[in-house]
């Protein structure tokens, strides 16, 4: 079968996308048809053996050399998905388990796997594997900063020659595309393009830290999509490769690694896998059991490349709470929080996905519990979560809470002082301090802050919303240290 003659299946859908990242010059979509596209990849194929080559890495040679000697092939899914969108392979349209290289192609595509220099092919994939590897922890990077980190590993090559491999090299055109950022173009990862703008909104909500990869890790990332160094994302991965159906294993792994890089709801994505019903029940009794422990270890994007693991071990070095303590607030305050939105009806949003909720929403939600304290007295009462005591007189000490535009005063080391009309307060972050947020050197600033009683200490939690327009007024800006309120009032249960 000929590459021409796929203008007449539904394969034609997806050319355009894929004549834009194999030919050198492609032209925009308006002014070509379907027809003189597969003409032009077809032309630009058998135009040199090194068109062919520029486009392939070593599996891919290997694996069309031995496709083409033994006319038969190995159940390789990813490396047949990335041909066949390379139009280097092609599937019969009256049987989709036929594949074959396109008649068309098939001498120059054949010659030049023959043909290619191995050593050299091995020594441009250690260069795209360790691009790919950091385009895959962080999902969308400023090209400069691309070409830096890339540096920090390899100096061997000038950052002017890994500038021109990037806008050059066609094998790595496959794995990025073009975005544009709020000021900025920038490079995203392919496969992440369904969720590239929720990857976008997340950074924006976390501080950036550096991730520390080998480069030896970052290439194995860039071939298995995960860090396959720590055991317990190994075992995950050798239990998705127990899923018998190749097409079903590889919507496995593509799910995981899609919702590893938005850190989403790990419930979420156990219940799908369960909805699904693809596989047997101990298979997926066993990979329930290994997203547990691997999740938490694996990268992700929205954390620009730390693990949420990682991410939270590094930013609460500078919180006064452990982990467990800022788990254990949120969880009480959210089930709060979930409870008064049934009450007002302002969202059909659940808490649980905190990150789909409109700021504006959660902020409403916010302000309706802190105006309506009977709330926490009705939630007590009716305890929909069941809830011990102790955890209880936790929720009953909310009642002390408010929120206030509050002057923003300075940071020290483990809480900041902010101001009201009424007092000067120590406040603490329960994942983050607010000099993360706010250094002393963008002080003083006003901001509307939500404060809580929390283990003898007064905690925000985590919503900030600037008041740049508002210029200080009433709130106090001199103070002496027996001035500062380090506590809320606390109540007890009766």
């Amino acid at each position: 079968m000929k590459l021409v003659e796929l203008i007449t299946t539904p394969e034609c859908q997806h050319i355009y996308q894929r004549y834009f990242k194999i030919v050198a010059t492609p032209k925009p979509p308006h002014q070509i048809t379907s027809k003189q596209i597969y003409q032009e990849i077809v032309a630009y194929y058998n135009g040199s053996i090194q068109n062919v080559l520029d486009i392939l890495c070593y599996d891919e040679i290997v694996f069309l050399q031995n496709f083409e000697k033994t006319k038969s092939y190995r159940k390789d899914i990813p490396t047949i998905n990335t041909l066949i969108n390379k139009c280097l392979l092609i599937k019969n349209p009256n049987n989709n388990n036929y594949l074959e290289i396109p008649k068309d192609i098939k001498i120059n595509v054949i010659n030049a796997v023959e043909q290619a220099d191995i050593d050299k092919v091995i020594q441009i994939d250690q260069i795209n594997e360790l691009l790919i590897g950091i385009l895959a922890i962080r999902g969308i990077i400023e090209p400069q900063e691309l070409v830096n980190i890339y540096h920090s590993y390899d100096p061997s090559l000038s950052r002017n020659e890994v500038n021109t491999h990037l806008d050059t090299n066609h094998y790595l055109f496959q794995h990025y595309f073009i975005y544009q950022g709020e000021t900025e173009l920038l490079l995203a990862y392919e496969p992440y393009r369904p969720i590239i703008q929720k990857i976008e909104q997340l950074q924006t909500l976390v501080k950036k830290t550096p991730a520390a990869y080998t480069a030896k890790q970052l290439r194995t990332i860039a071939k298995y999509g995960f860090d396959l160094s720590e055991p317990a994302i190994t075992n995950l991965y050798e239990a998705v490769e127990q899923i018998d159906n190749l097409f079903v294993r590889e919507l496995f792994r593509d799910s995981i690694m899609l919702f590893c890089q938005i850190h989403g709801d790990l419930n979420d994505l156990i219940y799908m896998i369960n909805e699904l019903k693809i596989t047997n029940n101990q298979v997926i009794e066993h990979l329930e059991k290994n997203l547990r422990a691997a999740v938490p270890l694996i990268h992700s994007a929205a954390f620009y490349g730390l693990s949420p693991y990682d991410y939270y071990l590094t930013i609460n070095k500078d919180s006064y709470f452990s982990e467990q303590e800022s788990s254990t607030f949120y969880q009480l305050y959210l089930s709060l929080l979930e409870y008064t939105n049934q009450v007002f009806k302002i969202t059909d949003i659940s808490m649980k996905n905190l990150d789909y909720i409109e700021q504006d929403d959660f902020s409403q939600i916010r302000t309706l519990l802190f105006d309506n304290p009977n709330i926490i007295d009705h939630y007590i009462s009716e305890n929909p979560e069941h809830l011990t005591n102790y955890e209880l007189t936790i929720i009953n000490d909310f009642k002390a809470g408010f929120i206030d535009d509050f002057l923003i005063l300075t940071n020290l080391d483990d809480y900041t002082l902010v101001s009201n009309e009424t007092g000067v307060y120590a406040i603490y972050g329960l994942v983050n301090h607010l000099k993360e947020i706010y250094p002393n050197s963008t002080l003083p600033q006003v901001c509307n802050l939500a404060l809580l009683p929390y283990r003898h200490k007064i905690v925000f939690d985590g919503l900030l919303e600037d008041r740049q327009s508002i210029l200080p007024h009433k709130q106090i800006r001199t103070y002496s240290h027996d001035d500062i309120i380090y506590e809320l009032p606390h109540t007890l249960l009766n």
